[in-house]
C-alpha cells in the first residue's frame, strides 16, 4: 500500500518491517526498531482565558502530548462545553471553537483536553466565564444632523459602552 501506517495498541519497543515488491516481483525490506511511549496530554494554557455567556470565540490550547484527533472541552461540576472544529497544529497546541451557552454556569472552568487514547490532562479553574452584563443606552448624540455628504465628527453620550464595541447609522 502507498503509505501504509500502523497503530500500536499499547507503549512497549515493537519490531517493524518494512517490505516492498514492486510491478516485476523484485521485493526489498528493511527493520527497525520502534518504541511506542504513551504519555498523556498535559493542558499549560488557553487564549482566550475568559468568556461571555452567550458568545462563542476561537480558541488556542497549550501543553504537551497532543494527538491528532484530540478533543478541547470545558469542565464545571458534571457540566461539559465541548469545543467545535479542534485542528491538531502540533503536538503542543491544539485550536478549536468555543461556543459558550446563555446559560453556562458563571465562573472558573477546567480546560480538558482528551487525546484519542482516552488520556486526558486537565488545566484547572483555566478558563473564566462571565456575564455579558447590561447593554449600552444612548441618552444623546451631538450634534443631531449633518451635511448628506457625511464627514461631521459626533458624539455619543450613555451608558454601558465598553472599549472595542461600535456603532452605525
Amino acid at each position: 500500500a502507498n503509505n501504509p501506517t500502523h497503530v500500536y495498541n499499547g507503549a512497549g519497543t515493537y519490531t517493524a518491517i518494512l517490505s516492498v515488491t514492486n510491478y516485476s516481483g523484485s521485493t526489498d525490506s528493511t527493520t527497525h526498531m520502534i518504541t511506542v511511549s504513551s504519555y498523556p496530554p498535559t493542558v499549560s494554557g488557553i487564549s482566550p482565558s475568559q468568556g461571555v455567556q452567550g458568545s462563542s470565540a476561537p480558541i488556542s490550547v497549550y501543553g504537551n502530548s497532543f494527538v491528532n484527533g484530540a478533543t478541547i472541552t470545558l469542565k464545571n461540576q458534571s457540566t461539559i462545553i465541548t469545543a467545535t472544529s479542534v485542528t491538531f497544529v502540533s503536538a503542543t497546541i491544539l485550536t478549536g471553537t468555543i461556543v459558550i451557552p446563555s446559560g453556562a454556569t458563571i465562573g472558573p472552568w477546567d480546560v480538558v483536553v482528551t487525546n484519542p487514547d482516552m488520556q486526558t490532562g486537565t488545566l484547572t479553574n483555566g478558563f473564566m466565564i462571565s456575564s455579558p452584563g447590561p447593554g449600552p443606552t444612548f441618552t444623546s448624540i451631538s450634534p443631531p444632523t449633518g451635511p448628506i455628504a457625511g464627514g461631521t465628527a459626533v458624539t455619543i453620550t450613555g451608558t454601558n459602552f465598553v472599549s472595542g464595541g461600535s456603532f452605525g447609522v
